[in-house]
């Protein structure tokens, strides 16, 4: 948890309003209530103001592909959602809380024209199935499904 802590001092320094999501909480030994409250004393902890620490949270199974903006009760739900393999409300989630970047205008400015779109890749991958994936922090612009 070190590495967390790191992290969200530095977010929650630069008034940044967290997401937070809890992976795995389709294993029997998932402590969701007990996590969560750790979760909440770390942001008390590290002096979160009244705003950051109303964080958006996310239930999630990476390893089956779905999330859930409740908590799943019991292993019907769970083997629903991973039926339905949504990450639809994390990205949803993200989308509404994490705003476009502010070093140039955005498609999301209505007065600004749109700024092409300039990504610091900090990691490039392969998946066999998928391909070719680039991790990186958005600097400027938006990205559009099937863009370039």
């Amino acid at each position: 948890m070190a590495q967390t802590k790191f992290v969200l001092a530095k977010a929650l320094r630069r008034g940044l309003r967290p997401v937070v999501v809890f992976n795995k909480v389709d294993r029997p030994s998932a402590r969701l209530g007990e996590v969560e409250n750790e979760v909440f004393d770390l942001f008390c902890q590290l002096d979160a103001d009244d705003e950051q620490l109303d964080f958006a949270m996310c239930y999630a199974s990476a390893k089956h592909g779905w999330a859930s903006l409740v908590p799943p009760e019991g292993d019907e739900e769970i083997a629903r959602l991973q039926e339905e393999g949504s990450l639809a409300p994390l990205m949803s989630l993200l989308a509404a809380r994490v705003p476009p970047p502010s070093l140039l205008a955005t498609s999301h400015d209505d007065d600004a024209p749109e700024a092409p779109f300039q990504m610091l890749v900090t990691t490039i991958d392969r998946d066999q199935f998928v391909g070719r994936l680039v991790q990186g922090r958005v600097a400027a612009g938006g990205g559009r499904v099937g863009g370039p």
